[in-house]
């Protein structure tokens, strides 16, 4: 059997241990305002993977409104790069994974639904931009 001609990885959850860090923040968000921890994981499970127009629409049905929506998301954002400024968590294995692929030659690219800039600020924070080809994003 022919070796892959390249091998493409999601960003959050698989390579880098973020979902956990992004869960939390909703709720240590949402929780103060009198939504349940339950409720908040269950949408943000929902909203897991999805474009940024159907997160923001899902978003806006859990909180009542479109500007509930995107006062919550700029809220969020800032937490979040707070949270992340100095130290984006890895995944198990993903630094042997990704030197045994790169010793080998692989090309290597992330795929993610996550915006561009974010992404590579992601991946460059966690140390893992220079191991990749390419990155396709969200946007």
């Amino acid at each position: 059997m022919d070796a892959p001609r390249a091998y493409l990885f999601d960003m959050d959850g698989l390579l880098l241990d973020t979902e956990r860090t992004f869960l939390q923040a909703a709720i240590d968000l949402l929780v103060p305002m009198g939504h349940g921890a339950a409720d908040v994981r269950a949408c943000f499970v929902a909203c897991v993977g999805s474009s940024s127009a159907e997160t923001r629409e899902r978003l806006a049905q859990f909180l009542g409104s479109t500007q509930a929506a995107l006062d919550f998301d700029a809220d969020w954002r800032a937490l979040l790069k707070t949270r992340l400024a100095d130290h984006v968590p890895l995944r198990p294995t993903v630094l042997q994974t990704l030197d045994h692929l790169g010793a080998r030659g692989a090309t290597m690219a992330v795929v993610t639904s996550t915006w561009g800039a974010n992404a590579r600020h992601h991946l460059s924070r966690a140390g893992l931009l220079d191991r990749f080809a390419f990155v396709v994003a969200g946007d």
